[in-house]
């Protein structure tokens, strides 16, 4: 135990990187449509095991649910996609 928060510190350290987890997740929602990606292919994409996933979010259902809830990455996910359809083809950034 750490003392001062009373959090217990036994085990193996937690080195889950949800916000991470939740940029390629949404990233992979957005560039290749929600039905089009598999909870596995986030796994490879984020280098995570599927039960450390499922740990943290429990299903699929709650990853989808925590990805819509971060308003930082629905909003910058929202205004590049936006940017993408203002520029035009060819168009040197």
């Amino acid at each position: 135990m750490t003392g001062d928060t009373g959090t217990h510190t036994r085990g193996r350290p937690k080195t889950f990187d949800r916000a991470r987890t939740l940029a390629l997740a949404i990233d992979s929602y957005w560039r290749d449509g929600v039905d089009a990606v598999a909870v596995n292919e986030i796994c490879r994409r984020a280098k995570i095991s599927k039960p450390d996933l499922y740990r943290e979010f429990g299903d699929e259902d709650h990853l989808m649910n925590a990805v819509g809830e971060d308003p930082v990455l629905v909003r910058a996910h929202a205004h590049l996609a936006f940017a993408s359809l203002t520029t035009p083809s060819g168009a040197s950034q």
